[in-house]
């Protein structure tokens, strides 16, 4: 597809102006200013995209352009040109009226031809109409370019990379996280109900270790009372026979007087009467209280069953508030422990995850077939010809101008228009190479020249303040290095 003709009205600073294109080569000669790229580029924009925002594909209009673009004879701007389908021999027209409100694209084609907006954005590509604009691209928009876009992967690594510097401030948040010993939160509740029932069992077993020592004590206190009992009444017997056995003596004696006073020789009658007595009142043994025989009993002592139990609880719920600190701060140690383990965790994740994308990133990039052999993909995502950037001081401005249009033909073989800028910056014999180089590959060539004279055998036009003031090929000197 190459470009026959065009017309543009009210178009930036120009009023009116029609360019008929050599199929081969047309030179723009002009001093800086004289409006040479906005109708070598400017005007292709506008007619094909609409001036839209190039990152949107042309279907995002920027509406402040408008009035850049409308020239200052009217409120609307029309451009016009005829584009030239080599391979079918067909002529097609496209024509674009723009004011600050509205833009409207038509088309004259044959019939049967299918073209639209979208027909037109995939055959305009500013990269390919102009090198320097390829140029002007970092490495990783140049292989945008061929349709090698890593861009889905570089975000999301630098989304698990700006996750990473989150995840080790957080670890780093941490420090050292010294050890505690392990200790178990006291439950006092549950010891006080322990408490109690230990209290009331061994208040029962008191209280029957009470009575059973009050059984036994009373028991033997019993045994004791009867034992003395029964020894005083033996005793008190005793003492009755004894006064009876004084009497006796005393009656004995009386008598005994009595018969010793009368002479009368009593010694029968009192042998007698003391035998007598002694029958009736013999004499008694010594009584003595024997309480060898009865054992005391074996009390229950102590009587207060063994309370250690009772006082281990005692010790625990006093020290229970001083455990249960000591507790908390465990449980404090293990969750920090635990939440280190889950960020430590998550740090692993992502590292593996950002190694899977930079592993997929890779693998994208390698199964990615570019054009030509030379080329290739750096890890950056970063186009490379020859592993050397498509840029100066890597390639010289010559080899430039000649490797853009054919890399971005590979993408859109069918346009075959390119506008080169700064001509006038390569020497004569990079001049000469360069046009014969894309002409040969089947380029149509629209070249910028700064100056005021038309190049030798060629066809020119010659602008000066945004207007066409020569169109013609005649023999000139050759534009020269400035």
């Amino acid at each position: 597809m190459k470009l026959k003709n065009m017309t543009l009205t009210n178009f930036h600073k120009f009023g009116h102006v029609s360019v008929d294109f050599d199929e081969s080569i047309t030179y723009l000669v002009g001093n800086n200013g004289a409006g040479k790229s906005s109708l070598g580029l400017a005007a292709l924009w506008f007619i094909f995209q609409g001036i839209a925002e190039k990152s949107s594909g042309g279907n995002k209009p920027l509406i402040g352009e408008r009035f850049r673009f409308i020239g200052t004879s009217g409120a609307s701007t029309k451009g016009e040109l005829t584009l030239f389908d080599e391979k079918k021999g067909e002529e097609i027209k496209v024509v674009r009226k723009m004011t600050k409100d509205t833009s409207v694209l038509t088309f004259e084609a044959k019939e049967g031809t299918m073209i639209d907006q979208n027909w037109l954005n995939d055959l305009f590509n500013i990269c390919l109409i102009s090198p320097q604009a390829f140029l002007t691209l970092s490495s990783k928009d140049q292989a945008r370019q061929l349709g090698i876009d890593t861009s889905e992967f570089d975000a999301k690594i630098k989304e698990l990379k700006a996750e990473a510097t989150d995840i080790n401030r957080d670890l780093k948040r941490f420090g050292e996280i010294v050890p505690v010993p392990e200790m178990k939160i006291v439950d006092i509740a549950e010891l006080n109900e322990r408490k109690e029932v230990i209290r009331v069992k061994l208040s029962k077993q008191y209280q029957a270790n009470r009575d059973e020592n009050s059984r036994l004590r009373k028991e033997y206190d019993e045994e004791i009372y009867k034992i003395r009992d029964n020894f005083e009444k033996q005793k008190s017997e005793e003492n009755e026979k004894n006064v009876q056995r004084k009497a006796v003596s005393e009656t004995i004696n009386d008598i005994l007087n009595s018969c010793n006073y009368i002479g009368f020789d009593a010694t029968q009658f009192i042998k007698e009467i003391n035998s007598f007595a002694e029958k009736k009142y013999p004499a008694g043994k010594e009584i003595e209280l024997d309480l060898s025989k009865i054992k005391e009993p074996k009390y229950i002592d102590p009587e207060m069953p063994d309370d250690t139990e009772l006082r281990e609880i005692d010790q625990k719920i006093t020290s229970a508030s001083e455990i249960n600190i000591a507790a908390s701060d465990y449980k404090r140690y293990i969750e920090k422990v635990n939440e280190r383990a889950i960020i430590v965790q998550k740090q692993f994740e992502n590292k593996e995850e950002q190694k899977e994308q930079e592993y997929s990133r890779i693998a994208y990039i390698r199964n990615k077939k570019l054009p030509f052999d030379n080329l290739s993909i750096d890890e950056d995502g970063g186009l490379l010809c020859n592993d050397k950037p498509i840029r100066e001081p890597y390639f010289s401005s010559g080899e430039l101008i000649r490797i853009v249009p054919i890399l971005m033909a590979s993408q859109n073989p069918d346009m075959k228009y390119i506008f080169i800028q700064h001509f006038n910056l390569l020497d004569e014999l990079t001049q000469k190479s360069v046009v014969e180089y894309l002409t040969d590959e089947g380029f149509q060539l629209c070249i910028e020249v700064v100056g005021e004279k038309p190049v030798k055998d060629a066809h020119c036009l010659i602008l000066r303040d945004c207007k066409i003031v020569e169109d013609k090929t005649e023999n000139a000197e050759q534009v020269k290095i400035l």
